[in-house]
């Protein structure tokens, strides 16, 4: 058995900061090797974890390293483990967890750990020759479990949730699995607080605690956003395993961002377990997907891993009756870990074309329900919205000297939207339809990278994390357009036989190009004080440049520099329950200028947030509550036109609630709620203001249950409710008008088995309509109406 003392220190490499800038130079990397059997035992992974009950530390050994470790006794409730910190093997970890314990380790001959007692300090002489009880053996929480243990993008650094000064939302695999979610959207209703406003040009708009989210990130790394609102790159469902919704200002982290959160997409990885699954997918609309996802080690020591997935979506047509819809997705990516190095490398293709989709109107001062009326559509049947996108990326991480690593992320994307839609203009009292064709090709390429060097060291009680970084993101965006004014349809929307659409030309037209610049120094010192208190102070030196040129209006720059610091503090009142505080500060850069052609100054934000989080039931189930205060000042207003005529204000307060994890065996639960409260200024230029798209209360609920024993071992189900209160859609300071609040049911049946499965789903059980939140009266989207999708799952 190793020990803690033995393990090797790394030797320094004075030449790591320049790897990403010659990331294709690989001469570092030392020769692979053959390894034994026991590879996986020595192989070395990155410990921080708390002081705990030695059973909770041995799960989470487990879970981290890939290794089973067999208890031999009968009972270890006793025993608590120190604080583990470090670059360790899974028998050093193991080491380290039983070093104040008369317990002791070895190996056993199928490779796994062994944690047994010698006759004199076993709890009773039964302990001594018990039974083996179950290995612990996890490889990924995230597919077995409605929990996470830890975030990496909220701190940037591995830390558990319990100790993250901050409300985080973790939305696992297993979730996104259980509920069918087909899109990212789709699985973000399981985050009570994200509202998204669907745009008849494609665009989805996401807001967290009734702010606008202006900046996302892919595994961390910083992604912007296109002029018309669509974040990219929007990685389709099939390469997602998970997602973080970070709640509160997260300019640190990302740079220019929402003062109400940001929305994290967690990527598929390699695994080193064999993985090989097909998936098919249908549904009573006529849409077909096919998809497989595999995964594995290349080398027999486990040093070089792979994953793979494809999928392919095709319908025929697309509800009520559009031209149908398609989606093509390749994504692979490998990854190589060795003693003291760690690198990853991948690719994401997609290719997608969306009918325009389901929508209504509100005219005659009333919402009109169309879909009630006559199966019709607002345009032709060959609307729709189309996009490439390509884009790669790598992570790396180097260690350095002991407790010290570098680490440096980067993605590459290159984007391609084309629109061709009839947009309603207005409708008339009677069905009359005046529309304009719109037709644009939006293309975007960025760069983004995050470099940082991290480094742990103990000063008697008192633990240090320090992280110092550099970010940096380059984008650059260009629009075509084609618009040829208002024109009156002949025909009538009620009737959609009677709608006669001409021929859409492709754009051609330059209508705008920008250039987008953030780059930023951080600084973060995470403390931990006699194992309970966890203190974080960070802060960024940011700077945000844009240049914008509109065809026929001018051109527009702007450069900002700003300190952004953020404080937080956690205190363990007890192993389960932690309680939290924090003081965050943000800012936005804006893209528009105002009417005279004056670029419009960032917005500014601070955030205030307590709260208290709760793991019970040995680490399976999470309660997080938190109460928050946020204020943006500075926020960009548009009149009717769309034209910005100035800034205001905007001050919110809210509770959030987030529960997550197994209740018993079998029984599963992810719910969440969130109230927010308002108080904008009531009118702003002479003109009555309105919160609009914004409920003050909306909650989520999903449920299952999973037979454990028996011949129908296997077999379950799932029900749960997605809610919202009623609000006001429109224009903020006019034309804006009132919607109810919704519910919307969804059941499954599933059954599961070893090498296959099965799932059958209702969405929209009770067939409601449900209006998406808009800006505009004239064309409001209707989600789905009562959809049914069966999927298979082959493992092989």
């Amino acid at each position: 058995m190793e020990n803690l003392s033995g393990f090797r220190t790394v030797r320094p490499l004075p030449l790591a900061l320049g790897i990403s800038l010659a990331l294709g130079s690989f001469s570092f990397i030392p020769k692979v090797m053959a390894a034994p059997a026991t590879a996986n035992i020595t192989q070395q992974s990155r410990y921080d974890l708390p002081v705990d009950t030695l059973q909770q530390t041995l799960n989470r050994i487990s879970q981290k390293s890939g290794v089973s470790i067999e208890l031999r006794l009968t009972d270890i409730s006793a025993y608590r483990s120190p604080a583990i910190s470090g670059n360790l093997s899974a028998a050093q970890a193991l080491a380290a967890a039983l070093a104040a314990t008369p317990l002791r380790s070895s190996l056993a001959a199928n490779g796994n750990l062994v944690v047994d007692a010698p006759a004199s300090a076993a709890s009773n002489p039964a302990d001594a020759g018990a039974a083996v009880l179950p290995a612990i053996a996890v490889e990924s929480t995230t597919d077995d479990d409605y929990t996470a243990s830890e975030s990496s993008s909220a701190l940037r650094t591995n830390t558990s949730l319990q100790e993250t000064p901050q409300s985080v939302k973790s939305i696992t695999h297993k979730v996104i699995a259980d509920r069918q979610a087909t899109s990212i959207e789709d699985a973000l209703r399981n985050s009570a607080g994200v509202v998204d406003q669907k745009g008849n040009r494609g665009n989805s708009v996401y807001f967290i605690r009734g702010y606008e989210v202006t900046q996302t990130s892919t595994d961390g790394v910083t992604t912007p956003e296109t002029r018309n609102g669509l974040v990219i790159p929007s990685t389709p469902i099939d390469g997602v395993e998970g997602l973080e919704v970070i709640k509160g200002p997260a300019a640190v982290m990302s740079g220019s961002s929402s003062p109400g959160g940001t929305i994290n997409i967690i990527r598929k990885a390699p695994v080193t377990d064999p993985l090989h699954v097909i998936r098919g997918e249908v549904t009573d609309r006529g849409e077909y997907k096919t998809a497989i996802d595999l995964g594995g080690a290349l080398t027999d020591d486990k040093a070089w891993s792979y994953r793979l997935n494809v999928a392919r979506t095709r319908s025929s047509e697309t509800y009520p009756d559009y031209n149908g819809s398609r989606a093509d997705f390749v994504a692979p990516v490998i990854a190589w870990k060795g003693d003291s190095t760690r690198i990853k490398v991948g690719a994401e293709f997609s290719d997608t074309r969306a009918a325009q989709g389901l929508a209504g109107t509100y005219y005659d001062t009333t919402l009109q329900k169309i879909r009630k009326l006559s199966t019709y559509r607002m345009g032709d049947k060959d609307d729709h919205i189309s996009g490439v996108s390509k884009t790669g990326y790598y992570e790396l991480s180097q260690d350095l000297v002991e407790g010290w690593t570098f680490n440096s992320k980067a993605t590459y994307g290159d984007t391609k939207m084309s629109i061709k839609i009839n947009e309603p203009f207005a409708i008339l009292p009677d069905g009359q339809q005046i529309a304009h064709q719109f037709s644009s090709v939006d293309t975007t390429r960025y760069w983004s990278t995050q470099n940082d060097v991290r480094g742990t060291f103990n000063t008697g009680p008192v633990k240090q994390e320090v992280l110092l970084g550099v970010d940096y993101m380059h984008s650059n965006n260009t629009q075509y357009e084609f618009n040829d004014g208002a024109i009156d349809v002949d025909g009538n929307v009620l009737d959609k036989s009677s709608l006669d659409y001409p021929h859409i030309p492709t754009a051609k037209d330059k209508s705008y190009d920008s250039r987008n610049i953030q780059r930023g120094l951080i600084i973060q010192d995470q403390i931990t004080i006699l194992e309970k208190l966890h203190l974080l102070f960070a802060g960024k030196e940011s700077v945000w440049e844009n240049q914008n040129n509109i065809v026929g209006s001018g051109s527009s720059s702007f450069r900002q520099t700003k300190w952004v610091p953020n404080y937080g503090i956690a205190y363990d009142l007890t192993p389960e329950i932690t309680a939290y505080a924090n003081l965050m500060h943000g800012f936005s850069g804006s893209y528009n200028i105002d009417r005279f052609g004056n670029a419009l100054a960032p917005s500014s934000s601070k955030s205030k947030e307590v709260g208290l989080k709760f793991s019970l039931l040995d680490d399976r189930f999470t309660i997080t509550t938190a109460l928050f205060d946020i204020e943006q000042t500075n926020v960009p207003l548009s009149d009717l036109t769309g034209q910005y005529i100035g800034s205001e204000g905007r001050h919110s307060k809210g509770f959030d609630l987030d529960l997550n994890g197994e209740i018993l065996p079998g029984w599963n639960l992810t719910a969440s709620y969130t109230y927010s409260k308002f108080s904008d200024p009531s009118e702003v230029n002479g003109q009555v203001n309105k919160v609009t798209g914004q409920p003050k209360n909306s909650a989520n609920i999903w449920t299952s249950y999973e037979l454990q024993t028996g011949l129908l071992k296997g077999l379950g189900a799932g029900i749960g409710v997605t809610a919202a209160s009623d609000m006001v859609n429109g224009y903020r300071t006019s034309a804006y008008y009132d919607v109810g609040g919704y519910a919307q049911t969804d059941i499954s049946v599933f059954y599961h088995q070893k090498d296959w499965s099965l799932n059958l789903g209702v969405k929209n059980l009770f067939d409601r309509d449900i209006y998406s939140y808009s800006t505009a009266t004239t064309w409001m989207g209707v989600k789905d109406g009562r959809t049914a999708r069966l999927t298979a799952e082959y493992r092989f």
